[in-house]
Protein backbone atom coordinates (compact mmCIF):
# COMPACT_ATOMS: atom_id res chain seq x y z
CA UNK A 1 0.00 0.00 0.00
CA UNK A 2 1.60 3.32 -1.17
CA UNK A 3 2.36 5.58 1.51
CA UNK A 4 0.66 8.89 1.34
CA UNK A 5 3.00 11.94 0.57
CA UNK A 6 1.43 13.97 3.37
CA UNK A 7 1.78 11.82 6.08
CA UNK A 8 5.22 10.83 4.97
CA UNK A 9 6.10 14.42 4.97
CA UNK A 10 4.36 14.85 8.56
CA UNK A 11 6.55 11.66 9.80
CA UNK A 12 9.68 13.58 8.40
CA UNK A 13 8.36 16.70 10.55
CA UNK A 14 7.93 15.14 13.61
CA UNK A 15 11.34 13.21 13.38
CA UNK A 16 12.66 16.64 12.46
CA UNK A 17 11.30 18.46 15.35
CA UNK A 18 12.54 15.98 17.84
CA UNK A 19 16.07 15.84 16.74
CA UNK A 20 15.81 19.90 17.15
CA UNK A 21 14.42 19.54 20.30
CA UNK A 22 16.90 17.26 21.76
CA UNK A 23 20.11 19.04 20.20
CA UNK A 24 18.50 22.45 20.82
CA UNK A 25 21.74 24.44 22.51
CA UNK A 26 23.95 21.90 21.97
CA UNK A 27 27.27 21.97 20.17
CA UNK A 28 29.21 19.12 18.18
CA UNK A 29 31.19 18.78 20.63
CA UNK A 30 28.37 17.97 23.37
CA UNK A 31 26.67 15.71 20.72
CA UNK A 32 29.96 13.66 20.53
CA UNK A 33 30.59 13.66 23.85
CA UNK A 34 27.03 12.37 25.19
CA UNK A 35 26.05 8.75 24.52
CA UNK A 36 22.22 9.23 25.72
CA UNK A 37 21.73 12.59 23.03
CA UNK A 38 23.37 10.59 20.02
CA UNK A 39 20.86 7.28 20.94
CA UNK A 40 18.12 9.84 21.02
CA UNK A 41 18.41 11.34 17.66
CA UNK A 42 19.84 8.33 16.12
CA UNK A 43 16.92 6.61 17.46
CA UNK A 44 14.43 8.78 15.49
CA UNK A 45 16.24 7.93 11.96
CA UNK A 46 16.38 4.41 12.84
CA UNK A 47 12.12 4.20 13.99
CA UNK A 48 10.91 6.46 11.83
CA UNK A 49 12.33 7.53 8.66
CA UNK A 50 14.70 4.48 7.95
CA UNK A 51 11.26 2.06 8.31
CA UNK A 52 9.15 4.62 6.10
CA UNK A 53 11.90 4.58 3.60
CA UNK A 54 12.43 1.04 3.34
CA UNK A 55 9.23 0.12 3.23
CA UNK A 56 8.37 2.56 0.48
CA UNK A 57 11.16 2.66 -1.81
CA UNK A 58 11.56 -0.21 -4.19
CA UNK A 59 14.51 -1.98 -2.52
CA UNK A 60 17.44 -1.90 -5.76
CA UNK A 61 17.35 1.76 -5.44
CA UNK A 62 17.88 1.82 -1.02
CA UNK A 63 21.43 1.92 -0.31
CA UNK A 64 22.52 -1.63 1.51
CA UNK A 65 23.27 0.34 5.23
CA UNK A 66 19.65 1.11 5.18
CA UNK A 67 18.37 -2.44 4.91
CA UNK A 68 19.91 -3.69 8.24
Amino acid sequence: MPLEPNKYLYDIQEVASRIVGFTSGKTLDDYRANAMLRSAVERQFDERLRARFRRHVHPKRVPPEFMS
